[in-house]
């Protein structure tokens, strides 16, 4: 895109897709410094760590040498550290003070989804946690260097059975994933190398302290994945992979798709792809090529992609500045559209477009606005704490500044929150709602209402 075209729109478009929106200040700052430097700016490193668990330095005690009793409290105990790790991961997106980290926050979320784990079958906290943090340290890092990480990581091999791969005895789970899912694509492998690539990884297990390699269990015999032969261990096998053409195209249609929300025109693809494996799988390189490619800022892509769940929840909550009595909250909303962090639907992760807004769905998203503009957390939302009055609140000055005119706030508001904006009727009404609760309401819980009347458009659902 060349220079002069930049604007501050773009700005916004930027922010919305590779951050969770942006406030004002924000946009702005990100406007000045140019199409080049905005994207630059979004891929500097950042020093922000994930949430420290204070159970991290517990000793990982084996629960086969715990009494049943222990057992069931030992499990219990895993399930309450899991939900609160995962709220403190929502939040701590929340509250990402720049948007280099939320860029970061982003395609940590990514990666979860792309290596899709659960913890209804990793039930122990530890490598659920060791796994979240391998994604944030390599959010923007090698993908090269990921999926070898992934092959011993705790959490997927438990995840895709492969503590149960024996030599003699393979499991094929986590070498059809690895290819199908996390590299290739369908149609880029057989049915043979399926069974040759789960030998390859045979042994490779995890335990209490963390991967562990069996090597009494490993098939150190030779095998023919992908056209090569040798006595391949599992890193190996991903060296193999790495070397298809195949893997890189697949690896940037899927992150075109995330940042962009449609597939990638066959040329733009096709150049991605080539950078993407000449910089040896450099996913820094990457992004920013994707962010400032013409195409991410055409027509077809601004403006058109449904928000998921957590660009949804955690945006408006981070933009609008949110205060809730009970973070839980939006752990809660998370669950009830249907992306609650660690709990995918299956090792595909989560789906997008149109799957996020079925009716029962929607019906959650036009709650939550609600939840915005009344202030209270529905009771049916969080049934367990009914009839009690919990606040939202957020201050709404820096979203309009001195502007007092009802037409100006509005204006003002649908700037910032709005990608696609309001048709003239939907202009009007949103005005006239504001005069009339501007004459009955304080200022602050006057414009509060609006940003909950703007939320319950449908534009709002769009990025």
């Amino acid at each position: 895109m060349p220079s002069t075209d930049w604007t501050w729109t773009h700005a916004r478009h930027l922010l919305n897709r590779a951050g969770f929106g942006g406030r004002r200040d924000e946009i702005t700052s990100l406007y000045r410094l140019g199409l080049d430097g905005a994207v630059d700016s979004l891929l500097r490193p950042t020093d922000r760590r994930l949430p420290q668990p204070d159970w991290l330095a517990e000793d990982k005690t084996d629960r086969r040498k715990l009494s049943k009793e222990e057992q069931k409290e030992n499990q219990k105990l895993n399930r309450q550290r899991q939900q609160t790790l995962i709220g403190e991961w929502i939040i701590s997106m929340i509250e990402t003070p720049t948007p280099a980290d939320m860029l970061r926050a982003r395609m940590t979320f990514f990666w979860h989804g792309h290596f899709a784990t659960s913890i209804q079958k990793v039930k122990t906290p530890h490598p659920i946690f060791a796994q979240l943090e391998l994604f944030d340290a390599m959010a923007v890092g090698s993908y090269s260097k990921l999926l070898h990480a992934i092959v011993r990581d705790p959490a997927m091999l438990i995840y895709l059975d492969n503590t149960r791969n024996h030599r003699g005895k393979p499991n094929e789970n986590l070498a059809r994933e690895l290819m199908e899912l996390f590299s290739l694509g369908p149609g880029n492998y057989s049915e043979s190398d399926i069974r040759e690539g789960a030998r390859a990884l045979t042994g490779w297990g995890a335990g209490p302290q963390g991967f562990r390699l069996a090597a009494r269990r490993h098939d150190s015999g030779e095998k023919t994945i992908l056209g090569q032969t040798g006595k391949f261990d599992a890193d190996g096998f991903v060296e193999i992979i790495l070397q298809q053409p195949a893997c890189a195209a697949f690896m940037i249609r899927k992150l075109w798709q995330y940042f962009a929300g449609t597939d990638p025109a066959p040329a733009v693809l096709g150049a991605l792809a080539a950078g993407f494996r000449a910089s040896d799988y450099d996913v820094r390189l990457a992004v920013r090529d994707i962010l400032r490619h013409p195409k991410f800022y055409s027509e077809a892509v601004r403006g058109n992609q449904i928000k998921s769940p957590l660009q949804l929840v955690v945006g408006t909550a981070r933009t609008l500045q949110a205060q809730v009595n009970t973070p839980k909250i939006y752990q809660r909303m998370l669950t009830l559209m249907g992306q609650a962090p660690y709990q995918p639907p299956n090792v595909k992760g989560w789906p997008s477009g149109r799957a996020w807004i079925d009716t029962t769905r929607l019906v959650t998203r036009y709650t939550f606005a609600e939840m915005i503009a009344n202030g209270e957390i529905p009771g049916d939302v969080d049934p367990r704490r009914r009839g009690r009055r919990r606040g939202v609140q957020f201050d709404p000055y820096p979203l309009v500044n001195d502007l007092v005119a009802p037409e100006e706030i509005i204006a003002e508001l649908t700037n910032q929150l709005l990608t696609v904006p309001p048709t003239d009727g939907e202009h009007r009404l949103l005005t006239k709602n504001l005069q009339q609760d501007l004459a009955q309401l304080a200022a602050p819980a006057a414009v509060q209402q609006a940003v909950g009347n703007l939320m319950r458009l449908p534009q709002y659902q769009l990025c």
